[in-house]
């Protein structure tokens, strides 16, 4: 969890997004402070780079890199409870609330076309970032 005490901190999320769509109209709840957890959990790898079914993914994944305020961290354990958290794992995972507005950085979009092949990269960076909700 990060420092509540700082009012801004980076925040990291990565997807798999097949048929090349990126949904930026919600961007889930699951974040983490680190970016290679969230790197590993959008190419299939999950935690860690071991192997996950979807390890032999073909198609798009993204990260994403935001800003978030610490006012838009979940604390309600009711509703933490129902988000399915790993917090005893070591994903560094930052739950935010559903509707919450992070400020996105940047968006990396890597290409896979399979098991042993080049993935082709772009990496697309907002001068001014640009607000999303989760």
């Amino acid at each position: 969890m990060p420092n509540l005490s700082s009012k801004q901190f980076d925040i990291y999320r990565g997807l798999q997004t097949p048929g090349s769509q990126l949904n930026r109209k919600s961007l889930g709840v699951h974040w983490t402070e680190d970016k290679e957890v969230a790197s590993d959990f959008g190419s299939g790898q999950g935690l860690g780079g071991y192997l996950t079914h979807r390890a032999f993914y073909k198609g798009q994944s993204s990260l994403i890199h935001a800003v978030a305020t610490s006012d838009s961290i979940e604390t309600n354990e009711t509703k933490l409870q129902n988000y399915d958290l790993a917090m005893d794992q070591d994903e560094s995972e930052v739950p935010l609330k559903e509707g919450a507005k992070v400020k996105v950085h940047s968006i990396t979009t890597r290409r896979n076309k399979g098991l042993n092949t080049k993935v082709k990269s772009r990496v697309r960076r907002y001068k001014n970032p640009r607000e999303m909700t989760v």
